[in-house]
């Protein structure tokens, strides 16, 4: 858990950072290169107003001083940050992976026989490794990008907000038109990653029984039917592959696509306040930058959505395992041996060799 807070603390900070770098637009392009003053809508926080106007009073070479040695600062501290977060979130899916791999291997030994008997090993065994590594990879990858490019939306969100409110009805309609078309594939996806992870399953069956039992094979000269029974099973596991990476590579040119849309209708809205001196043009390069970083998250978050998905689907299957109770359970009250101390000694005992039993006429004591 703490780990976690501080992978979470490590992301806000970052994505702070990320927002002001972007902030640094208004005053590089209004104040900096065209030497005017920048103007903001009439209706924007007091402290935004403030600080606009404490920007506007400082001599652009001086600015641009300050502004040279506020990018190194701001990105080093932002790399900072972000490695911290990176490394925190790939512990916990580390220790995550253990925990679970550890009580996988530890249900193993509580289930009865027959449950061995009617599973097989390599499936048993692709339950630790492939579903566990999903698992991990949601929680490394997926977990991190979640939070951090879900934080970036809500950063680029409050600067529309801030800057310009009416622009922000833009974002509000741009948000579910993205979520839809990745909840829709997320679903799609979830069904494709188990049958997928079934299907590794299967291979893995496969290399377990054709190692193990590679002389049977060799035997009875079945290295050509072992062969197909494995191309069968790896073909359709290469299928149900790209099925998923068409569906999550689809959702990248959709969100882009709706994002430009947005981005054009507000350069020509905002183009027109430029012209007539409502705002200036740094203040409608940072709105219109804001919104179209937007779409960088959601592309991103897209491609989370599957990976989780796909993460839930293992999560399934070793649920199936773990919560699996054993058919052979131990008496509440078992009987306790009495009389046993230090040994077990088998006494005239008869070993012969040929046809005659090896052994017979056991006599065991137990002393």
């Amino acid at each position: 858990m703490g780990l976690f807070l501080l992978s979470s603390v490590c992301m806000v900070l970052s994505a702070i950072f990320d927002g002001v770098s972007l902030g640094m637009i208004m005053p590089l392009a209004d104040i900096i290169l065209t030497g005017k003053k920048m103007v903001l809508p009439a209706k924007v926080p007091a402290f935004l107003s403030g600080w606009v106007g404490a920007l506007n009073n400082i001599p652009p070479l001086t600015l641009l001083n300050y502004m040279g040695i506020g990018v190194v600062v701001l990105f080093v501290l932002k790399g900072f940050f972000g490695f911290f977060q990176s490394y925190f979130m790939n512990d916990i899916s580390a220790l995550v992976a253990r925990d679970v791999r550890s009580n996988l291997y530890s249900k193993f030994h509580d289930l009865s026989l027959d449950y061995f008997s009617n599973m097989r090993g390599g499936e048993l065994m692709s339950r630790v490794t492939n579903d566990v590594g999903t698992i991990g990879n949601a929680l490394s990858t997926g977990a991190t990008d979640l939070i951090y490019q879900s934080l970036l939306v809500v950063v680029f969100a409050l600067m529309i907000l801030f800057i310009d409110p009416k622009l922000a009805l833009i974002s509000l309609i741009l948000v579910p038109l993205i979520s839809f078309p990745i909840i829709s594939v997320g679903k799609v996806l979830k069904k494709i990653a188990r049958k997928g992870q079934e299907k590794m399953a299967d291979i893995n069956s496969l290399l377990y029984e054709t190692i193990i039992g590679v002389r049977v094979v060799k035997a009875f000269n079945m290295e050509e039917a072992e062969l197909k029974k494995f191309n069968d099973v790896n073909q359709t596991c290469y299928k149900l592959s790209m099925k998923s990476t068409k569906r999550m590579l689809l959702l990248g040119p959709v969100t882009e696509l709706m994002g430009i849309v947005a981005g054009v209708f507000v350069l020509v809205i905002k183009g027109r306040e430029v012209i007539s001196g409502k705002i200036s043009f740094g203040v409608m390069a940072v709105s219109l930058a804001a919104l179209l970083s937007m779409v960088r998250p959601f592309k991103r978050i897209s491609q989370v959505h599957a990976i989780i998905q796909q993460a839930l689907a293992g999560s399934n299957r070793i649920h199936e395992v773990l919560e699996t109770p054993p058919s052979v359970k131990e008496a509440d009250a078992p009987q306790i041996l009495s009389g046993f101390k230090d040994s077990v000694v088998f006494e005239d005992v008869d070993f012969n060799y040929g046809h005659t039993p090896i052994l017979k006429n056991i006599n065991l004591k137990i002393k």
